[in-house]
Parts: C-alpha cells; structure tokens; sequence
C-alpha cells in the first residue's frame, strides 16, 4: 500500500513539474542555515571515520536547453510567446565503490556537501533497477548507485551544483555493518539557446 501511494505521488509530481511551462532559473544555491547544518553533517562524517577514502572524480555534463515556445488553446488562440526550458538540466549518473567492503548492501545514505542535500536509498537485487527516474537515488546491493541529478530545484531529483560536487556515501547491510567514502561529481553545465521554435496546441476539443 505504501508503495503504491508513493508511485501515484511521484507520478503527480512528475506531471507537475514536467507540464508547466519553464524560465530560466539559477543553478541551486544552499541558504546560511543549510550551509552551517552541512558543516555539522560533514563533521559527524569524519568524526565517524579518520579518513574517509576518495573513490574518483566522476565529469558529468549537463545542458540545460531553451527555446521560444507558442502556446494555443483548444480555439487556436495564442496563450502565450515566450522562451522556456525545453530541456532539463538532468543526468542519470551511476557510481559504485571500487572495494566495497560488504557484501548484499542494503542501504546508501548520501550527503552532497556543496548543495546540503542528503538522501537514503534501499538497495535491490537484480539489474534492473523500476522507477528510477522518479526516485532521486535507486542502487543495487553490490553498491552500484544511480543518481537522478539536477541542477535546479526539483521535486524526485539529487540536487548537484555547477562545479564540484563531494559527495559522502555510507552502505549499510542487514547487520548494520557500515563504510563510508567519498565521490567526487564534477560538473560541466552550459545552456544552450535552440533555434526557430515550437508550438504547443490543446486538444481540438474545447468541451474536455
């Protein structure tokens, strides 16, 4: 039951965000408040752990497209003329420890300290991972994680920041046994501005 409320929420969500229209926005910037409760997590991290082990520095790159897009009611009227994002700043980024020190992880909790954003994921068995995309963490247990990250604001997504990202990680098993590390993303945002346009109609059907 909880799963199913969680799908249908995610996938209203996802409506949400996907069907209204875009500006341009900046890439997310964490407030004083979160900053001083990031300092506090990263120390709780190395408290934890005297040395926690860099496992690479991950380039990713991200585009953000924008483009002039008419929109017309159901009566062809214009509704609006304007320039939208017609492309999100999205990327599905995997990575996975090169020594995982567990076997069958079961949990990730991950902390990016550059944008204060922590999230927990279960680990599942197989290689096919559903609903990833609406998830902002989804793993396997050999530790394989993929992330839904974005660089703006977003509801499902792992908030990233232009530049580098550190990214604390800790697996955890079913006997709450636990290591800790550290990925480094870094990334290459551009925005980029498409020619001509497009338009978008509602349906010929004014009655609906």
């Amino acid at each position: 039951m909880k799963a199913t409320i969680y799908f249908s929420i995610s996938i209203f969500a996802v409506a949400l965000t996907s069907c209204a229209p875009k500006k341009k926005s900046k890439s997310f910037e964490p407030t004083p408040q979160q900053i001083s409760w990031c300092e506090a997590e990263k120390n709780r991290y190395e408290d934890r752990t005297r040395r926690l082990h860099v496992e690479y520095t991950k380039y990713v790159k991200i585009e953000r497209h924008f483009q002039r897009v008419l929109r017309y009611d159901c009566k062809n009227n214009l509704l609006s003329d304007r320039v939208e994002t017609v492309k999100s700043p999205r990327e599905m980024i995997t990575l996975r420890p090169s020594y995982p020190k567990l076997k069958d992880m079961s949990h990730v909790e991950l902390l990016n300290i550059d944008t204060c954003d922590r999230s927990q994921a279960y680990l599942e068995k197989g290689s096919r991972i559903f609903f990833q995309f609406l998830m902002p963490v989804t793993g396997q247990t050999n530790g394989e994680i993929k992330l839904n990250g974005d660089i703006a604001p977003a509801l499902l997504t792992y908030k990233l920041k232009k530049g580098a990202n550190r990214i604390y990680y800790t697996y955890r098993n079913d006997l709450n046994q636990e290591f800790s590390g550290i990925y480094d993303i870094l990334v290459d945002y551009s925005e980029i501005s498409l020619p001509g346009f497009r338009q978008v109609r509602a349906e010929k059907n004014c009655s609906r």
